[in-house]
């Protein structure tokens, strides 16, 4: 998957009840990180998008947190092996 999911991806992945939920409060983490660095929201949103493709799958995934540490060093956001040292 792209970092960033196409409309028809994360449309479809909000017909699952469970990804749809997940997206909201993935930007809401992210949304609060960008807040205090004074980032805009965009990378909140492709964010919340890309975690609600993932969750529709139904694979395991990180916890939110992980995903976004992920997404901000350009990693796989479904990868689990973030190093906690790394997290800023």
């Amino acid at each position: 998957m792209n970092r960033v999911p196409t409309y028809e991806q994360w449309t479809t992945a909000f017909t699952d009840r469970g990804a749809l939920l997940l997206c909201f409060e993935a930007v809401g983490y992210a949304r609060g990180y960008c807040d205090a660095a004074g980032l805009g929201s965009g990378d909140a949103i492709d964010f919340g998008h890309s975690f609600a493709v993932l969750v529709a799958t139904g694979r395991s995934r990180p916890s939110i947190q992980d995903a976004w540490h992920n997404w901000r060093n350009g990693r796989p956001i479904g990868q689990r092996t973030a190093v906690i040292s790394e997290r800023s």
